[in-house]
């Protein structure tokens, strides 16, 4: 670096008032022969020290005092603050024309000196001069306390402007060795917190600004000095404020406090305001783990930082976003979802939604919730589901069926009062579909059955349905060869059709009998098999006596008549199905 003078300060920090920039602004040119990238690295070097301090760089425009980046003699080097007699070069050359360098640079130029030269280094650092090239030994003098003003600082090993441990060695040995085990000297990286504290000092900087009202659409909150440790018995207040119509989102990108049981020394609350000024606590956090986003329960949301006056840590940076609640309006999507604002977490209070779906004429709508989660203490917390002007239901927690109508629109009405505790809103998904059998588009032999979506056919008691799945046909009621065979219940093994009546009749030779044997059975279980079963009647008629009665999932054991007839009924209901059976005899 430059020498200075013998009457010159340093960081080390200049102590003479006339050696810092006025209003901490410092205005600069750049070399035209600098290229492309060589600017990009130099600009965001200055970026960096803005971000974290109250100095800016701007361009010349006619101040007497700037800097001026350009090639140089000494390789990257800067004068020590403000000269005062008009431009001072800045050399960056191309071989050490790195951004942490040029941070470094500009570190000199508003007033830094190495750290290293400081008056009480001793105690933190030996140099070892047998390993320092002799041109540069004065590069490690220590400064004296009429030159240098620390400015109440602690050492520090991590600031940008220390040397690291070889340089300028003409051994390749260590020049300096820290006197505390296990820090890093020299790195090239970025400010260190002691760097931003420093300058902010020097210059004056005003304090965090952490009491802050927020009405933009957007924005970031960020500790005091993130995302270098917060200061000791820091007190911060946020709060964000969106329109009516609207909700504000907390999305956290780091969070770094010191931890503690019940969070009782350093931590961060976020309260829900209401419309009568008071406010509900969302929770109080601290440690390391990043909190999940969070969902305002009103038109703002609050939050508030404390720390103690012991141990401090990175911060926390938590990006908010306010945004429409979605509230309501005309769906004419062939299907859907529909929440509650804020859902799943907490829903908001005195909110009034009204959503229609709508269809085409000849077209129904299946509705169907996934989760009511309401407080049913209060009667203008609920869902409500309309149907032509006429009410289908009211809820609050529990979930009714599959809501079908039988026409082209329906009303979905959603109001909220007051969430004292952790309801969340509900969750309801929509499918409009064309009834086809009203269309007569079905096709079906006997019934049609509209389903969402599609349909299905079915036929009349007695019948069934064929293997195209649209016809019916009575294959129930046969009469079985005399010698052997096999026969199985209508639609086995997809399932048997509701409400039908099969019969099966075997008779064989005189002076033989009938060995019936069920390969398997799946047929609706109930006690006494009064809804779905299969009976076998020893004899002709189904006045004749009944061997057994079965239905379940187990195969009953084989079965012998007594004469040379059998009849096999199946019967079902409307309800319940299964496979069916498969018999062989």
């Amino acid at each position: 670096k430059k020498k200075a003078g013998k009457s010159r300060p340093t960081r080390a920090v200049s102590s003479l008032p006339e050696r810092l920039w006025p209003n901490a602004t410092v205005p600069y040119t750049i070399s035209e022969k600098f290229d492309s990238n060589l600017i990009r690295l130099i600009r965001q070097a200055m970026d960096h020290w803005e971000q974290h301090t109250c100095l800016r760089f701007t361009e010349h425009s006619g101040e007497k005092d700037y800097i001026h980046f350009a090639t140089g003699k000494c390789g990257c080097c800067s004068f020590v603050g403000r000269r005062g007699n008009g431009r001072q070069k800045v050399s960056i050359s191309p071989h050490c024309a790195l951004f942490g360098v040029i941070v470094h640079e500009l570190g000199h130029v508003i007033g830094f000196w190495h750290e290293h030269s400081r008056p009480d280094r001793d105690k933190y650092i030996k140099i070892l001069k047998s390993n320092i090239r002799r041109e540069k030994h004065e590069n490690f003098d220590r400064k004296s306390v009429y030159e240098i003003d620390s400015l109440g600082q602690e050492y520090d090993y991590y600031s940008i402007m220390h040397y690291p441990k070889q340089t300028f060695s003409m051994n390749g040995r260590d020049t300096i060795v820290p006197l505390q085990d296990g820090v890093t000297i020299g790195q090239r990286e970025r400010l260190s917190q002691g760097d931003v504290i420093q300058a902010r000092v020097l210059y004056n900087c005003p304090k965090s600004n952490c009491k802050q009202n927020l009405t933009t659409h957007k924005g970031t909150i960020k500790t005091p000095l993130f995302p270098y440790n917060y200061p000791k018995r820091e007190h911060c207040d946020w709060t964000v404020w969106a329109p009516p119509g609207h909700g504000i989102r907390l999305e956290f990108v780091e969070f770094q406090l010191e931890d503690s049981r019940n969070c009782s020394f350093d931590y961060l609350e976020i309260f829900h305001g209401t419309d009568d000024g008071e406010a509900k606590l969302q929770g109080r956090y601290c440690g390391h783990a990043v909190p999940t986003e969070v969902y305002s329960l009103g038109p703002f949301v609050q939050l508030h930082f404390q720390s103690d006056e012991s141990v401090v840590g990175k911060g926390f940076k938590v990006n908010y976003t306010v945004y429409e609640l979605g509230c309501g309006g005309v769906l004419s999507a062939r299907e859907g979802n529909i929440t509650s604002p804020g859902y799943p977490y907490s829903y908001y209070n005195d909110i009034q939604c009204a959503w229609i779906i709508k269809g085409s004429e000849g077209e129904s709508i299946s509705l169907t919730f996934h989760d009511i989660n309401l407080d049913c203490d209060s009667e203008f917390n609920y869902v409500q589901v309309e149907e032509l002007s006429m009410v289908v239901g009211r809820y609050c927690r529990v979930m009714p069926h599959v809501i079908v109508t039988e026409v082209d629109q329906l009303l979905l009405t959603y109001s909220s009062n007051n969430n004292i505790g952790s309801f969340t809103g509900f969750h309801a998904s929509y499918t409009v579909d064309l009834d086809e059998c009203v269309q007569n588009q079905s096709s079906c032999g006997q019934m049609c059955i509209n389903m969402q979506p599609g349909f299905r056919c079915d036929c009349e008691r007695g019948f069934a349905l064929a293997d195209n799945g649209r016809d019916s046909e009575t294959p129930c009621d046969q009469l079985m060869d005399p010698r052997s065979g096999s026969f199985s219940s209508p639609g086995y093994p997809n399932g048997y059709a509701e409400d039908i009546s099969c019969v099966w009749k075997i008779s064989v030779p005189r002076h033989h009998r009938i060995r019936l044997k069920f390969i398997d059975l799946d047929v609706e279980p109930t006690v006494d098999c009064e809804y779905d079963f299969v009976a076998v009647h020893d004899g002709r008629h189904r006045g004749s006596p009944v061997i057994g009665q079965f239905c379940g999932p187990e195969p009953p054991r084989a079965i012998t008549s007594t004469g040379r007839h059998l009849l096999i009924m199946f019967l079902t209901d409307t309800s319940k199905s299964g496979r069916g059976f498969r018999a062989e005899y």
